[in-house]
C-alpha cells in the first residue's frame, strides 16, 4: 500500500499495487514534495516522492533494507539518517533491552527491586540518547530552511515543544518550503494537535 497526499484534490491517496515476479508499479501524480509511507507485510517506510520516475527495491523483502533512486529529496534525507544512525542503532538496543527485561520480570526470573532498578538505568540512557537524536534533528532543522527534510523533521517536534518555538522555527523555513504541497500536511497537523491540546 502507498499512501500520499495528492495536492491538486487536497486529499490523500491510499492505493495498492499487487507484487508479480517480485516487481510492483504504482502510478501517480504530486505535483511537489511530498512524504509517503509504503505498507509492505505490516511493515511502514517512509519516504519522499517528488515529480520524477523514482524506482524503490526491497532487498530480502524488508522495509529495512529499502533502496530509493531518482529523488533529490530523499537523497538528502538519506543523508540525514545516516547522521543519526549511531542514535537510531542504541535505540534500537536499548528497546531490545526492554523488552528482555520485561520477559524476565513476566517469568518470574528476576525481583521487582531489581526489575525497577535495571529499568532505570535502561531509561537513563533512553533518554540521553533520544536527546541526542532531538538535538541533531533540530540542528538540521535551523541549518537548512530551505529543506522539504527540515519541514517533516519540524512535524515531529509539534507538541513536544512549545507552540511559539515550533512557530519560530517554522517562520525561518524559506517561502518555496512553506508553499508547498507538502506544508499543507504539516499545517493541517499542527492544528489539529492544537486543537486536542
Amino acid at each position: 500500500t502507498l499512501r500520499y497526499f495528492r495536492d491538486g484534490i487536497n486529499r490523500h491517496i491510499v492505493d495498492t499495487a499487487v507484487v508479480s515476479n517480485g516487481k510492483f508499479q504504482f502510478d501517480g501524480k504530486v505535483t511537489g514534495a511530498e512524504f509517503a509511507s509504503f505498507v509492505f507485510d505490516d511493515n511502514i517506510f517512509d519516504f519522499f516522492i517528488e515529480p520524477a520516475l523514482i524506482n524503490m527495491s526491497l532487498q530480502n523483502n524488508s522495509v529495512d533494507d529499502v533502496v530509493i533512486t531518482g529523488s533529490k529529496i530523499q537523497n538528502e534525507y538519506n543523508l540525514f539518517l545516516k547522521s543519526i544512525s549511531k542514535e537510531k542503532l542504541e535505540i534500537r538496543r536499548l528497546n531490545k533491552s526492554y523488552r528482555h527485561l520485561d520477559s524476565l520480570i513476566k517469568a518470574g526470573a528476576i525481583s521487582p527491586s531489581i526489575f525497577e532498578k535495571k529499568r532505570s538505568e535502561i531509561d537513563i540512557q533512553y533518554t540521553a540518547v533520544f536527546k541526542a537524536q532531538r538535538e541533531k534533528e533540530l540542528s538540521y532543522v535551523r541549518k537548512h530552511p530551505d529543506s522539504y527534510v527540515s519541514l517533516v523533521l519540524l512535524l515531529s517536534f509539534v507538541g513536544r515543544l512549545p507552540d511559539n518555538s515550533v512557530d519560530s522555527i517554522y517562520n525561518k523555513l524559506s517561502y518555496k518550503i512553506r508553499g508547498s504541497s507538502l506544508d499543507y500536511k504539516f499545517v493541517d497537523y499542527v492544528a489539529r494537535v492544537r486543537k486536542a491540546f
